[in-house]
């Protein structure tokens, strides 16, 4: 089940999108994840992939 914490992590143009999108979206996020598509970084490695 999709979550309200998922959909507020939404970005600005999926918030935009009619609300019965954002469960299209969040499940081909979850399918990326299954698979194992999706690359996750710690907060150290995004710092530093932001320059500070």
């Amino acid at each position: 089940m999709i979550g309200m914490l998922e959909t507020e992590q939404l970005s600005h143009k999926e918030k935009s999108a009619p609300p019965h999108e954002h469960n299209k979206i969040l499940k081909k996020r979850l399918a990326t994840i299954t698979a194992g598509k999706s690359k996750f970084y710690t907060l150290a490695q995004l710092k530093s992939r932001l320059g500070k």
